[in-house]
């Protein structure tokens, strides 16, 4: 993406734990790339930033400890989009259903349309 149309996506970490994995792929690619944190860690009460990405629609994937992952199928990022992950995400990511977490859903499910649903 040119710098002027760049989109960016801003994980947020108050979950109380260290997260090492963040994934994103296109929503129509259906599978996953690298690990976006590889060698960088974001610590609790930190973020990090994933820039230069194409706007567009996106899933992300973040794994929690110990090895749960919650999934956000059809993100639309357009400039700055925010997904904050907190202590009741990694609770509901060990029950593997993460659905009641707001703007996450499992991966048994697809993007809906529109990409977001109204809150």
């Amino acid at each position: 993406a040119s710098q002027a149309d760049a989109a960016d996506v801003v994980l947020v970490n108050h979950s109380g734990y260290v997260i090492n994995e963040l994934y994103i792929s296109p929503c129509s690619l259906g599978q996953w790339g690298p690990n976006q944190l590889y060698g960088t860690p974001v610590e609790s009460s930190r973020s990090l930033v994933v820039s230069s990405l194409a706007p567009g629609c996106y899933d992300l994937k973040v794994v929690l400890p110990p090895w749960n992952s919650c999934v956000l199928n059809g993100a639309a990022v357009y400039k700055n989009f925010v997904w904050t992950i907190t202590w009741s995400t990694v609770t509901e990511s060990a029950f593997e259903d993460c659905s009641r977490t707001a703007r996450t859903v499992t991966v048994a499910r697809r993007p809906w349309l529109p990409p977001w649903p109204p809150y």
